[in-house]
């Protein structure tokens, strides 16, 4: 999804969000990997002492702990291409979370800017893959600040949150490969209805590449996910695979815009159901992805 040169999207994005649900400002920067799926609970103590479990599925499943020193959590596992999600749950617990990331041999990880993403190239120099811009949200899933950088190998995520915080907070890197397309996620029994609406998915003719420009990295600065707290995240990757791909061609940029927020409203009606909060809160976020690509959006970049 296209941006002015100047413009950030995940600000735009952000400030909306901010002013619809009364949260603290989402950072930016960028996110990590995925081939194994993993899941990570933090907590901690007032001596910030964090305790993290991990199960991790890229070759192999273990358990890991992560202990927090000087207010840093970090894994004490092998590295993984997708760290997977971390809840935080308290005031006390870290602000900063190291996610060791498993590298292709002589690869590396480097920051793309603009836009915000975190590249992975192998030894060649050549981009493999891509984390999307990070991401930290309360139990009410509003947006909290944070920021990635990369030490080594090492994926650093910096959460902001106090005492007033709603927790749990959740953070969790998400990861795409250069080239591919998700599939649908498929049906969900519990919310099929004789109206029920099919997924918005990416057309197999788009490329995704952030190297070639904002046209070829889905979201942009935005996240490319809806992030619901204690529910499947609904998929914004279709919808703004084909807002790049219609700014591509020759259609008026008001339709592409339009088309953009009309495919966002079908996948959160799609993930959550007709009658869910959540869809609602899915499609207060997709009217400011709209805002933006409205006030913003230039079809040339």
């Amino acid at each position: 999804m296209a941006t002015k040169t100047g413009t950030s999207l995940t600000t735009l994005a952000t400030i909306g969000v901010f002013l619809l649900a009364g949260g603290a400002l989402a950072g930016t920067a960028s996110a990590s990997p995925a081939a194994s799926a993993s899941t990570s609970t933090a907590t901690a103590t007032a001596t910030a002492t964090a305790t993290a479990t991990s199960t991790s599925t890229s070759t192999s499943t273990s358990s890991t702990t992560a202990a927090a020193t000087k207010g840093v959590a970090t894994s004490s596992t092998a590295p993984v291409v997708d760290p997977g999600p971390v809840v935080i749950t308290g005031p006390t617990a870290p602000h900063q979370y190291r996610f060791k990331i498993l590298l292709p041999t002589g690869g590396r990880l480097a920051a793309l800017t603009p836009p915000s993403e975190i590249m992975v190239e192998n030894a060649a120099g050549t981009a493999i893959g891509a984390y999307d811009a990070p991401w930290a949200a309360d139990k009410f899933g509003r947006p909290l600040g944070t920021t990635y950088r990369i030490q080594g190998s090492t994926l650093v995520q910096t959460v902001k949150f106090n005492a007033r915080t709603a927790f749990p907070v959740t953070i969790d890197p998400t990861y795409s490969q250069i080239g591919s397309t998700r599939p649908a996620q498929g049906a969900r029994p519990e919310l099929l209805t004789a109206a029920q609406v099919s997924e918005v998915t990416v057309p197999a003719n788009y490329v995704y590449d952030p190297t070639l420009g904002s046209l070829h990295d889905y979201c942009t600065d935005a996240p490319d996910e809806f992030h619901a707290p204690g529910a499947p995240n609904a998929d914004f990757r279709g919808p703004c695979a084909r807002h790049d791909l219609c700014y591509e061609g020759d259609t008026a940029k008001v339709t592409c815009d339009g088309n953009l927020r009309d495919d966002l409203y079908t996948n959160c009606d799609y993930f959550y159901g007709p009658f869910s909060t959540l869809r609602y809160a899915c499609e207060a976020t997709a009217d400011i992805y709209w805002a933006a690509v409205t006030v913003a959006g230039n079809a040339d970049a």
